[in-house]
């Protein structure tokens, strides 16, 4: 069984950090904007993928950090954009939401990462419950050669 951490995104320290996305390049809510604020430059990629219609329910595409950017120095994460909703007005597809889950699995066995912190994609705006995208996560990690953290943005009043 994964265990899910509770915490903001900023505290996460992993190679890889997926970020829930739509296909229209709107990061305007939720941890995609959170996403957005922390890591600017890898808001290009993803807008430039929906522009050209290559960012497809149940795609990833990923962001790498550019090293020549001043602060370079500090650790930043690959973020892999993850499609789990068409339209950021839609709620997301429990069919796309596993599409993801595979896609970005294959993209961890091709890289040279070793960790990957993943949100409950597809759960708080995208609608769907976790307890049926639960299932989901444990079949597509059950047995990887990578540590994937399973997190949820800790709520702050």
């Amino acid at each position: 069984m994964l265990d899910v951490l509770y915490l903001p995104v900023q505290e996460i320290r992993s190679d890889v950090l997926v970020c829930p996305v739509n296909c229209v390049g709107v990061m305007g809510k939720g941890l995609a904007k959170a996403i957005k604020g922390l890591y600017p430059w890898s808001v290009e990629a993803y807008k430039k993928s929906c522009e050209d219609g290559i960012l497809t329910p149940g795609n990833i595409i990923p962001a790498y950090p550019n090293t020549t950017l001043p602060g370079a120095d500090i650790k930043n994460p690959i973020i892999l954009h993850a499609a789990t909703k068409n339209h950021w007005k839609d709620k997301s597809q429990i069919d796309w939401v596993e599409a993801c889950l595979r896609e970005i699995s294959k993209f961890m066995a091709q890289s040279q990462t070793n960790s990957i912190a993943i949100p409950k994609i597809g759960c708080g705006l995208g609608g769907l419950s976790w307890a049926d995208v639960e299932p989901m996560f444990e079949s597509v990690f059950s047995d990887v050669d990578f540590e994937v953290i399973v997190f949820d943005r800790e709520i702050q009043q």
